[in-house]
């Protein structure tokens, strides 16, 4: 059985691997001329249909105020809509504009290539394997999430 220690070269491998991720997902950001913050909000829009600003607030640990005006600055960029709630007249949902899904698609495209690319450098790769391994290390660094932070 491997010890702590044989886990770090690992772990900074994956440390590596977030900054890498980090600096992709900036360069997307400033191609469509949004913040960081606003491609993670139109990320989450993408993830789940009827998303309510509500709920995308608590996803991003944000003030209803400061939801409300990036949602106003992705309106006026074109990637994002507000529309009525069909069953609570009271709320409002978000949803992607057609631009909007095609800024997502090709985000996600760049993130295929990039996978599949790893996976043609190292043809040893079995995906299955690796993909049961990424499930269970997001379920795991879900789990050592401190309580109170955003989801």
């Amino acid at each position: 059985m491997a010890s702590s220690a044989d886990y770090v070269p690992f772990v900074l491998l994956l440390r590596q691997l977030q900054l890498t991720s980090g600096n992709l997902r900036a360069g997307i950001a400033k191609e469509l001329g949004v913040s960081m913050a606003e491609l993670n909000a139109l990320s989450h829009a993408a993830d789940q249909e009827g998303l309510t600003p509500k709920k995308l607030s608590e996803l991003m640990d944000l003030t209803t105020g400061s939801m409300t005006t990036m949602i106003d600055r992705l309106e006026r960029s074109g990637l994002l809509v507000r529309q009525p709630h069909p069953t609570d007249r009271r709320s409002i949902r978000l949803a992607l504009t057609p631009g909007g899904r095609q800024a997502m698609r090709w985000v996600n495209r760049l993130y295929l290539d990039a996978v599949i690319a790893a996976f043609n450098a190292t043809p040893d790769s079995d995906l299955a394997a690796q993909t049961e391994f990424i499930e269970a290390l997001s379920a795991s660094l879900d789990a050592s999430t401190p309580k109170g932070s955003a989801g």
